[in-house]
């Protein structure tokens, strides 16, 4: 199901085995354009190099749910949920404020289980430095610091936040 996004010419989408590159050429883009300032430019190589190696994968857990944005014909970005986790949440740096990362989110919430049998759930998510801010704005507040570590050893701040459904 492809959804318009405030009458744009794109939508929201599941992700196919198809749209890897895409989603790699994305989180690269989203890295180095939007994160830059946040984190040393190891951080950001490591960070780059765990996720394109990764990123195969996520069509092959049973829990996840992946979502991509269309713009303009573009894959403009993209949202990937395990479980009530967020896990990532990239948009291409000149489609960033077209509220794409908004709508990407909700689908990523509205898509859980959960939803469907209107419980309670606790979202939670390992927001990078740059992007508090908008996870705030969605609801988010933080639960403190956190921090991820990448394969070869490099740690990224993070900060740990969470959403109630009710």
């Amino acid at each position: 199901m492809v959804l318009l996004l405030n009458g744009a010419d794109g939508g929201v989408r599941l992700a196919e085995p198809r749209d890897i590159a895409d989603i790699r050429s994305v989180h690269k883009a989203a890295l180095y354009g939007l994160c830059c300032g946040f984190y040393e430019a190891s951080q950001l190589a490591g960070w780059s190099k765990a996720f394109s190696a990764a990123v195969s994968h996520l069509f092959e857990e049973e829990d996840s749910v992946l979502y991509v944005a269309e713009h303009e014909g573009v894959l403009a970005g993209f949202g990937l949920r395990k479980g009530h986790i967020i896990c990532a949440l990239y948009i291409r740096p000149e489609f960033a404020g077209l509220g794409l990362g908004r709508e990407l989110m909700q689908h990523l919430e509205s898509s859980s289980v959960f939803a469907e049998t209107q419980e309670c759930v606790r979202f939670s998510v390992s927001a990078s430095l740059n992007a508090i801010g908008f996870y705030e704005q969605l609801g988010y507040v933080e639960d403190g610091v956190d921090e991820m570590l990448l394969p070869d050893g490099i740690v990224l701040p993070c900060v740990a936040m969470h959403k109630d459904t009710c």
